[in-house]
């Protein structure tokens, strides 16, 4: 594996339980697999990082030196996300016209 000098991004993977979830007990069994020892060496096996630090990395991940994370600021991610869809929905509506 190499990785840039400059660093590499950091995608978390968040899961969650929507409040208004149809099926709660299948969500929560859903959860609970995620974070089961055999989905955490699943993931690890992919050469993701596994939630659980008790969950040794793939070989290849192991003999690869950590990647820097590139520097990132949520909330000017976020306000740059919002003004590209603004101007995406503008610009698509005005062609519709």
């Amino acid at each position: 594996m190499h990785f840039p000098a400059s660093g590499c991004p950091v995608i978390p993977r968040p899961i969650a339980i929507l409040k208004g979830t149809i099926n709660q007990e299948a969500a929560d069994a859903f959860v609970r697999f995620c974070f089961s020892p055999e989905a955490q060496q699943r993931i690890a096996a992919e050469h993701l990082l596994p939630a659980d630090p008790g969950v040794p990395l793939s070989p290849l991940r192991q003999q690869a030196e950590m990647a820097a994370a590139m520097p990132y600021d949520v909330a000017t991610a976020l306000a740059a996300q919002r003004d590209t869809l603004m101007r995406f929905k503008y610009e698509v509506e005005k062609k519709v016209r």
